[in-house]
């Protein structure tokens, strides 16, 4: 049960950090990659990582809510490029 909760705030965690780059009115989310630079691709590695782990530990959830609304490129320099 501990696990659970503590999977629910990882994903609560993953979506806050998630709605803050694609739904910020402050910045939009180039201008948010631009700023992130080579850092942007380990990013959405974790990204991926944590709700991979959330899915297989069966955490119900609407993990549809987490998949990004724009393609994007990822670079091997750790840049991101919206397509």
């Amino acid at each position: 049960m501990r696990t659970q909760r503590q999977l629910l705030s990882l994903l609560q965690s993953t979506q806050r950090e998630f709605d803050s780059l694609w739904h910020n009115p402050k910045a939009t989310p180039a201008e948010q990659l631009a700023v992130r630079g080579n850092r942007a691709v380990a990013g959405f590695q974790l990204h991926a990582a944590a709700v991979a782990l959330c899915q297989q530990a069966g955490i119900q959830y609407d993990y549809t809510k987490l998949v990004p609304p724009l393609e994007y490129t990822a670079h091997q320099d750790g840049t991101i490029t919206l397509d």
